[in-house]
């Protein structure tokens, strides 16, 4: 009996450790069966890819279509095709251009125009 105490001090922490244990798989394997089922944003327990930035499909804009842009989309083009020299100089030349108008001052500021062409230098 008197050996049984030390013996017992030492089992009673595995037994709660194996029991934490045993629930933090039970969890694990829900979320596996989960990502397998194709819960949770994910395509067949793949990870769907989420486009940054332009793909490779979208092609900067001609000059000509800079020159015709508002604030939104010039603001758009600068961001999306920044490292595109031609595209962000041609944008930050018609952000220039538009502001010149004070109510395109105030839009290009809310479109964030302002932290693209500081980006784009």
């Amino acid at each position: 009996q008197r050996m049984m105490a030390p013996l017992q001090a030492q089992v009673t922490p595995l037994q709660t450790e194996v029991a934490e244990l045993r629930a933090e798989n039970s969890q694990l394997r829900s979320r596996v069966a989960a990502l397998e089922a194709g819960e949770g944003g994910e395509e067949g327990g793949r990870r769907v890819r989420q486009r940054v930035g332009a793909a490779p499909y979208d092609a900067p804009p001609s000059k000509t279509a800079v020159r015709e842009m508002d604030v939104a989309a010039a603001t758009a083009a600068l961001r999306v095709h920044v490292s595109v020299s031609r595209v962000a100089a041609a944008a930050c030349k018609r952000l220039a251009n538009l502001c010149v108008e004070d109510q395109n001052e105030q839009l290009a500021a809310e479109a964030g125009a302002i932290e693209a062409v500081v980006a784009a230098m």
